[in-house]
């Protein structure tokens, strides 16, 4: 047994027994069993060559990345390598640093370089260097072999359990992750009492949307930390402990995301800090408070720019882009997509295609529709390229929605299937609701009313069966929209008051201007102009240089139908034919094709409503 002399805690212990003419190679045996406990690793042909200078920096390095601190590892590891550009061992750790901090690009050179200059080294460490490489690469396939054959090799060294547990998780095979965390745990203690396989396990868990499993993994970890005294892993098992509460909603998420961003924030942790203020603003968002979301994306941002954490920039900047949108501003969302752009091609194909896919869906609300396809198909190439399946079907689900507003509404509920077939499989129900009621509102306007309740009915079930839910004000107005078709009236405008509501609460002007149309049109129906007219005088003109066109355009049709029905038809004519020549520049064919139908809807108007 190995003790650590200032704390008196049992570190490391082994057992093992040989004939006595074999005690040379027992002890060597037991050294290199004690080594992995220790997380020491020395090549099977002696040391690796480090010049003095390197060494302390590197083992500096390399335990902060064992704590989850990419940033003071980093600048460990840079000063290393420095010392010892030719050490392939220090080059390793750097691109794992890098890639830590979300780094992709700069992480695979480093990871490359290790890799093409690992010759020399001993078998285990050349497979250690390569299995990096080949994570950092997405080439999950061959890093999980590597992994599982060194796990193998050395069943007592924690570090390899762990890697091949992450690259499981990411490989897409949680379920797989989820075994290699009990292989872990059978492990003699303390081995078998790391924080970090509570962590393994509660990633490998959110993996599997099983977020009440996830909460519990990640508060073992806290405990295990907090009784080990280090409160940097404690605060960030803290931090995932929140956001699963979050999505549980769960009470006092809000109270244990204080603590780890205090936490955080005394101990100098910056991007702990910037991930906690994000994660906030991300539940700030989801409750309909877009502007708090935006302050607190942006204090975020500010604090991921002073100290280059790439990967909380991007998160920030794609909040802030979705804010925006949400809110209606689509102007302000381009930009903040367009920021993330270099940022997300500087991390790699990975990150960098989400990016394009929501630049993509702003510009395709703007009417922009050869920019939209083109980064879409693009998104979609790269997708297919790492072989990233949710990747894969959320490319083909923002080319189905492209393809609807052009109006090739059967090109587009082909790609729609194909989408749904792969996130069924990938266990993503947010998106597989979303693409779902996207698929429906293409199905109402075919006129296909059965298969548009399916769709929404479907989308109405995940949302329940997810823990918050999701998308509650969308699917009462995609149910709003179809009890109008049904000529279910009074359904359609109960549906629809709730939507309405909630986006005006929320502060999501696109939203509520498309909800309040769909109301009037469902009162007119009810013979109910006076509260018709009513709900379009309490909505503002809406700004049509920031709002989706669709949704202007709703709002507008809904109010030359009110003006035909109040005596007005003459100038509800004049504007119908201004709006339709603006629908026909849009770039948009569905929306001059629902123009065109409106034109004709309010010419037929001949007198008042009694």
């Amino acid at each position: 047994m190995l003790f650590d002399a200032r704390s008196a805690r049992q570190v490391a212990a082994i057992g093992d027994d040989a004939a006595e003419d074999d005690l040379p190679e027992l002890a060597q045996r037991c050294a290199q069993r004690i080594r992995a406990q220790l997380g020491v690793r020395l090549p099977a042909n002696g040391y690796p060559s480090f010049e003095a200078s390197a060494m302390e920096p590197y083992a500096r390095g390399m335990e902060h990345l064992r704590q989850g601190d990419a940033l003071s590892a980093r600048a460990y590891l840079e000063k290393a390598a420095a010392a010892a550009p030719s050490n392939p061992m220090v080059h390793s750790g750097l691109a794992a640093a890098w890639s830590a901090l979300g780094l992709e690009l700069r992480a695979g050179q480093e990871a490359r370089l290790a890799f093409d200059s690992s010759a020399a080294l001993g078998r285990v460490e050349q497979l250690e260097i390569e299995g990096r490489y080949r994570a950092i690469a997405n080439n999950w396939p061959r890093a999980i072999e590597i992994y599982q054959a060194l796990f193998t090799l050395l069943p007592d060294d924690l570090e390899y359990g762990l890697l091949l547990a992450s690259a499981e998780t990411r490989g897409g095979m949680a379920q797989e992750a989820l075994g290699t965390v009990n292989a872990l745990r059978g492990r003699r203690s303390p081995l078998g009492d790391d924080p970090r396989i509570d962590l393994a396990e509660a990633q490998a868990a959110g993996a599997l949307s099983d977020y009440a499993r996830t909460r519990q993994a990640a508060r073992s970890a806290a405990e295990k930390a907090g009784a080990h005294g280090a409160r940097l892993q404690y605060a960030k098992a803290r931090l995932l402990e929140s956001g699963a509460m979050q999505t549980l909603a769960a009470a006092g998420f809000a109270d244990v995301r204080a603590e780890a961003r205090r936490i955080c924030a005394e101990l100098g942790d910056r991007a702990c800090v910037a991930a906690a203020y994000r994660i906030e603003g991300n539940q700030m968002a989801a409750s309909g408070n877009l502007a708090a979301a935006r302050s607190l994306y942006q204090a975020a941002l500010e604090m991921a720019n002073q100290i280059g954490n790439a990967n909380e920039k991007l998160n920030t900047l794609a909040g802030l882009a979705n804010a925006a949108k949400l809110q209606g501003d689509l102007r302000a969302a381009e930009r903040y997509c367009r920021a993330a752009l270099p940022v997300g091609e500087e991390m790699g194909p990975q990150k960098s295609y989400p990016v394009s896919l929501d630049l993509a869906g702003v510009l395709a609300e703007e009417g922009r529709i050869a920019e939209a396809l083109a980064l879409i198909r693009q998104s979609l190439q790269v997708s297919r390229r790492i072989g990233d399946r949710e990747g894969i079907g959320l490319s083909l689900g923002a080319l189905a929605h492209t393809l609807a507003l052009q109006g090739r509404s059967s090109d587009a509920l082909g790609s729609y299937r194909e989408a749904l077939g792969i996130l069924r499989e990938v266990n993503e129900p947010f998106h597989l609701g979303e693409t779902l009621l996207e698929m429906g509102n293409t199905q109402l306007e075919q006129g296909d009313l059965p298969a548009a309740r399916k769709s929404f009915e479907e989308t109405r079930t995940l949302s329940h069966d997810f823990p918050g839910g999701f998308a509650a004000s969308e699917i009462e107005r995609a149910f709003a929209r179809l009890s109008l078709a049904e000529g279910h009236f009074a359904d359609a405008a109960a549906h629809a008051r709730l939507a309405l509501g909630s986006f005006a609460a929320a502060g999501r002007e696109g939203d509520r201007i498309e909800a309040a149309a769909v109301l009037t049109r469902a009162l007119m129906a009810q013979g109910s102009i006076a509260e018709a007219s009513a709900v379009m005088e309490q909505v503002p003109s809406p700004d049509v240089r920031k709002l989706p066109a669709e949704s202007v355009l709703q709002f507008q049709i809904a109010r030359c139908l009110v003006l035909a029905h109040t005596g007005r038809r003459e100038e509800a004519v004049r504007a119908m034919d201004v709006i339709s020549a603006e629908a026909a520049r849009s770039g948009l064919p569905r929306l001059a094709r629902e123009a065109l139908q409106a034109r004709q809807a309010v010419a037929k108007v001949t007198r008042p409503a009694p």
